[in-house]
């Protein structure tokens, strides 16, 4: 089906305009926001259409009002300003003639007489017009070409970071059952020659290998916090005479580095403490000196993924702010830096292509033209439903692991972690498992997307909403009588048991965390002004109350005696709680926060912290308990039964490829 807007032909399935005897290619998304806009006019006969709907019919989730913008003006660009508008508190339109057009049907374009004086302006017009509009999309066209993939690594596991040379690659892999990721080196002439050179341990993981010349550079953590960067020489590497290069900063949480072409400068990602997000350092390697050069920011992560130029002017980098990532752009020289572009979602493997960034965003490869400042989708070839992580490129060659890297199962236990055995037998995602005092509820993709389900037995479950788009789903909150809300993207719904859909509230709102309800009651973190503010909403009325200011991770304890809410505070390592009833706060804990990744539950007045991956700690009346867990854990939460329940993953096949890469 095709549609004529005015004098333009707009073809869905080809993704183009047709302007005359011009042909233009349009972004995928920003086809299928014109598409959704004018089926939602003449199909569904809304005059207006809003940007909450144009988020869940095209990216199938709440997206900002920037992401949206960014298709629109993209749009407005080809058809013109005053065909799509947008009317305040209303939404978006188009304000022109469509028409429905069969496949073999010609348009209908009007005709009008025109004076000597008119035909010759039309003529310079069309002519300069034309002229402008051929130069502009020879411009943009994509002149990017990729050959089929080929398997680089046969290991079982999960490949991760990659580096290479004209010679060797050096990349990290995590082995079934293995907690860390180890350092191999390949030989690029003879794919059956692979080297062990890291083993990881227990303590021990490694990442980020970068290669200058035969010098191979690569992180190294530990699990009591350290987290350190190291050179060696390719390819007999001994990393017991390995040289130290520097700290990288606490936590097991890494960002990425690079070095310039002479060996003397170091540009890492590092943070001061455990709850600061990252910024970027260099470090000059021949005289040891270090300095901070982007500003301190208030981002989620902060800095990562950092990519140096060819020339070593200009350093490209990923920061994560309130659930998108900026590509910024900064100078080595003067640290002047420039955001280049703003995405929804993380992003990762940020890496240079003959000018121009390659990086995955969202599931696919893309190409930032650093010429005309815009996305481009690459066209390689892969599993549609396989992760794609870390791309990077060297010489013609792209290298990026693919398959399933974080494969979640949720499982309660009686044992401390002691042994598992998988829920269920697939690759599926199972995790967010909340639990009621009567029933529990967790999410999978075991269908394709992103369902509910409800956990009726050992061995049983029940599908319980009947989603059409793929939500991110972050938490599942539940009610004393088993309602079911949702946090995904940074808005707050409540499921629909007799549809299975998820309704929408606080859409005016960035909700940043959620509890459960109590008492018809839900405590939710507003992001306002770059801090979190935790509000009470009551869910009979709707009405809203400020509780108190600057905390996150909040946590509702329904079921005890007394409700209080738990919470964290980012100027502060103590756990908080505050008494609903009194309505004063108190430290419940203090240096509750000491190692970085947290993840607490509170219920009945008990509450179970995991710190680390690894550490799981009891406190119940004065009591502390603590144990160690065999497997890398991620989430931690009570049953109904005080057991727990782990969230968890385990290495799916992620597997290293290559692609021939160059442009024509």
């Amino acid at each position: 089906m095709r549609y004529q807007i005015n004098h333009l032909i707009y073809d869905p399935q080809r993704q183009q305009i047709v302007d005359g005897d011009q042909q233009i290619s349009l972004r995928t998304t920003a086809s299928d926001v014109l598409l959704f806009l004018i089926t939602s006019q003449l199909h569904q006969q809304q005059d207006y259409v809003q940007t909450y709907d144009i988020g869940q019919a095209v990216w199938g989730r709440h997206v900002s009002e920037q992401s949206i913008y960014q298709q629109i003006n993209y749009l407005r660009g080809i058809l013109g300003a005053d065909i799509l508008v947008n009317e305040p508190r209303k939404g978006y339109t188009i304000k022109a003639n469509i028409v429905e057009l069969a496949e073999d049907a010609e348009p209908q374009i009007p005709s009008k007489r025109l004076s000597l004086a008119h035909i010759g302006i039309a003529i310079s017009l069309v002519i300069f017009v034309g002229y402008f509009i051929a130069s502009l999309f020879t411009t943009n066209e994509l002149d990017v070409v990729l050959s089929e993939p080929t398997p680089v690594s046969s290991m079982k596991g999960q490949a991760l970071h990659s580096a290479a040379n004209d010679r060797y690659l050096v990349y990290t892999h995590r082995k079934h059952g293995d907690i860390g990721f180890s350092l191999y080196l390949q030989d690029l002439n003879d794919m059956s020659k692979v080297q062990l050179l890291g083993q990881s341990t227990d303590t021990t993981s490694y990442y980020f290998p970068y290669i200058v010349d035969n010098n191979v550079y690569y992180i190294k953590t530990e699990t009591d916090g350290r987290c350190q960067i190291f050179a060696n020489e390719l390819p007999s590497l001994d990393l017991a005479v390995a040289k130290f290069i520097t700290d990288c900063g606490p936590g097991v949480m890494v960002g990425g580095f690079a070095v310039t072409k002479d060996h003397k400068t170091l540009y890492f990602t590092k943070r001061e403490n455990t709850s600061q997000p990252f910024n970027i350092y260099a470090k000059a390697l021949t005289t040891g000196s270090e300095r901070r050069i982007t500003l301190l920011n208030n981002g989620n992560v902060g800095d990562y993924d950092l990519a140096l130029s060819n020339d070593g002017a200009h350093l490209a980098y990923f920061r994560y702010v309130s659930g998108q990532t900026q590509i910024r752009l900064q100078k080595t020289k003067t640290q002047e830096s420039q955001v280049l572009h703003t995405l929804d979602g993380y992003s990762n493997g940020l890496t240079w292509l003959d000018g121009n960034l390659i990086f995955e965003s969202n599931g696919d490869l893309l190409l930032f033209d650093m010429d005309n400042e815009q996305i481009h989708e690459l066209p390689l070839q892969r599993d549609l439903y396989a992760d794609l992580i870390n791309p990077y490129v060297f010489n013609g060659q792209l290298y990026y692991t693919s398959g399933q890297f974080q494969v979640h199962d949720a499982v309660s236990t009686k044992d401390k972690g002691a042994t598992y055995q998988d829920r269920i037998a697939t690759l599926a995602n199972d995790q967010t498992y909340r639990c009621s005092s009567s029933s529990c509820f967790f999410v999978s993709d075991r269908f394709g997307i992103n369902q509910i389900f409800e956990d009726v037995s050992k061995d049983v479950s029940r599908q319980v909403s009947y989603l059409t788009a793929n939500y991110k789903i972050d938490d599942i909150l539940l009610s004393e009588d088993n309602q079911v809300f949702v946090l995904a993207s940074n808005t707050l719904y409540q499921l629909n048991f007799d549809t299975g859909l998820l309704t929408p509230l606080l859409t005016d709102n960035i909700v940043t965390g959620a509890t459960d309800v109590c008492h018809q009651q839900i405590f939710v973190t507003l992001e306002e002004y770059d801090i979190n503010n935790l509000y009470r909403l009551d869910l009979t009325n709707s009405a809203m109350q400020l509780v108190t200011e600057n905390v996150r991770d909040p946590i509702a304890d329904c079921y005890a005696k007394t409700a209080d809410v738990y919470y964290l505070r980012n100027n502060s390592d103590d756990l908080f709680s505050f008494d609903l009833e009194s309505k004063t706060e108190k430290t419940e804990i203090s240096n509750f926060n000491v190692r970085g990744h947290l993840q607490y539950d509170v219920f009945k007045n008990k509450i179970l912290r995991l710190q680390g991956f690894n550490q799981v700690t009891e406190f119940s009346n004065g009591v502390t308990a603590s144990h160690d867990v065999k497997i890398t854990v991620f989430s931690i939460r009570y049953d109904k039964d005080l057991k727990w329940v782990l969230g968890y993953s385990y290495s799916g096949d992620m597997k290293l490829n290559r692609v021939n890469i160059r442009r024509y």
